[in-house]
C-alpha cells in the first residue's frame, strides 16, 4: 500500500512510531520506495529488563530487528535523553537521534468531583511496569501517619484483580479507590480536584502522566528513572524517590501531604 502510494507522489518521507513492529515494517517500505525514514522510539521497543521479562527486545528475532532499524533509519527521534543512551547502546549511531521530549495540551476540566478534594492521585496501566504493588505499599506505610489519606487510582490493565487482592491483604481497601479507565475533561478534574500525583513506574521513557499532572498543578512523586528527572525538577515540581523502594515513596508522599 505504501509502495502504491508513493508511486502516485502522495508523500515525501516516512515517520513510524514505535522500532517495532511499526518501525520494522516502515524500514521495509522505505528499502522499496526509495523514501528517506524517521523512526521515534516510545519506550518498551527499547528498554529491557530480564528479571521480569519486560521489553520486547527480550526476544532475540525481534531483538535483530530493532537493531536494523537503529542501523536503517535516515533519522531517529527519542522522548528522553535517557532513551536516547539506550537507542545508541543498541546500536544507533548518535548524530541520528534526536531528542524531542512529549508534551501535551491542557483539556478544560468537567464533570462531578470524584471525592471530597485532596486526595492522592495515580493515572496508568495495570502491569508490572507501572509499579503499582510498590505505590500499594507505601500507601499501607502512609495511613499509620496520615489516617485520612485516600488514593484514587485510574487504569485498567491485566494485574487489576491481582492488585485489588494486595489491596486488601495490606488492610487498605477503605483508603484506595480503583476508578477503571478515565480520559479527557474528566481526567482534568481527577488531577485538579487532587493534592499530590504519584508515578511509582519501575521503568519509564519520560512518563506523559507526569507532565498532565504538573499541567494541572499537581506535584509529582515518582522513582528516580529514566527520563523522569528530565521533566520532574526533584525539589521543585515534586520529589523523586530511590527507584523501586516503597518505603521511599511513603516518605516523598508523607511530606508533600504535610506541607
Amino acid at each position: 500500500a505504501i509502495r502504491r502510494q508513493a508511486a502516485r507522489g502522495r508523500f515525501e518521507m516516512l515517520h513510524a512510531h514505535m522500532l517495532h513492529p511499526e518501525g520494522h515494517c516502515a524500514l521495509k517500505a522505505a528499502r522499496a520506495t526509495g523514501l528517506p525514514l524517521v523512526v521515534t522510539g516510545h519506550g518498551e521497543d527499547i528498554q529491557i529488563d530480564p528479571s521480569c521479562g519486560y521489553g520486547v527486545r527480550l526476544k532475540p528475532g525481534i531483538d535483530a530487528q530493532v537493531r536494523q532499524v537503529l542501523n536503517g533509519a535516515d533519522a531517529l527521534v527519542a522522548i528522553s535523553d535517557s532513551m536516547k543512551a539506550q537507542m545508541i547502546e543498541a546500536g544507533a549511531r548518535p548524530e541520528r537521534v534526536s531528542v524531542v521530549r512529549w508534551g501535551w495540551s491542557l483539556q478544560t476540566a468537567s464533570g462531578a468531583s470524584f471525592e471530597n478534594p485532596g486526595y492522592i492521585v495515580s493515572v496508568g496501566r495495570f502491569v508490572p511496569k507501572k509499579g503499582y504493588d510498590l505505590l500499594l505499599r507505601a500507601m499501607q506505610l502512609m495511613v499509620a501517619d496520615h489516617p485520612e489519606a485516600r488514593l484514587l487510582i485510574a487504569g485498567e490493565g491485566p494485574d487489576r484483580a491481582e492488585l485489588e487482592r494486595l489491596c486488601r491483604a495490606l488492610g487498605i481497601e477503605g483508603h484506595v479507590r480503583f476508578l477503571g479507565f478515565i480520559d479527557g475533561p474528566a481526567k482534568s478534574r481527577l488531577y485538579q480536584d487532587a493534592s499530590i500525583f504519584v508515578c511509582p513506574s519501575r521503568w519509564e521513557p519520560l512518563g506523559l502522566v507526569n507532565l498532565e499532572a504538573m499541567g494541572c498543578g499537581l506535584p509529582v512523586v515518582a522513582f528516580r528513572i529514566d527520563g523522569i528527572p528530565e521533566i520532574v525538577p526533584d525539589g521543585r515540581a515534586g520529589l523523586l524517590a530511590t527507584p523501586g523502594n516503597f518505603e521511599a515513596l511513603a516518605m516523598a508522599m508523607g511530606r508533600l501531604l504535610s506541607d
